[in-house]
């Protein structure tokens, strides 16, 4: 799983060399064997012609989602889980303070503890997620 701490301004220069750079990685250790597929859910930098080009030069898919559609993106069911899960061990450690390179290393943690198995599954129910996403006419669903 991809984990790094960013600072800066995400546009199509940056999504350009990012994807040349990190995804042929990425997708070798991929146990998805239905190929590189990237979804995006219509972010401009990842639009980009810039980004467009890197894509077709690693030979990746593009799977497009509307905005705003968190039913159709499984990256939203992986960060609401990651968020409570940081919630749940801020609790439990009762911090009340840290610094940011504290919570950057928790987060940090957290992400690389999610489970590979969670976000397959969660890959795997899209079908289901498209027709529930059909049947009530775009309105979301329990997803």
């Amino acid at each position: 799983m991809e984990c790094h701490h960013f600072t800066g301004k995400v546009n199509g220069e940056f999504c350009q060399g990012y994807i040349k750079e990190r995804f042929p990685e990425m997708f070798q250790l991929s146990a998805n064997p239905r190929g590189k597929l990237f979804l995006q859910d219509g972010d401009p930098s990842q639009n980009s012609a810039a980004a467009q080009l890197a894509m077709d030069a690693v030979g990746c898919r593009l799977f497009k989602i509307p905005p705003r559609s968190p039913d159709l993106n499984p990256i939203e069911n992986a960060f609401h889980n990651i968020r409570r899960k940081l919630n749940e061990d801020a609790l439990e450690g009762k911090i009340e303070r840290e610094t940011f390179e504290e919570f950057c290393r928790r987060v940090r943690n957290t992400i690389l503890s999610y489970s590979p198995e969670i976000i397959d599954r969660t890959i795997d129910s899209m079908p289901k997620r498209i027709d529930l996403v059909i049947k009530n006419n775009g309105i979301r669903t329990k997803y």
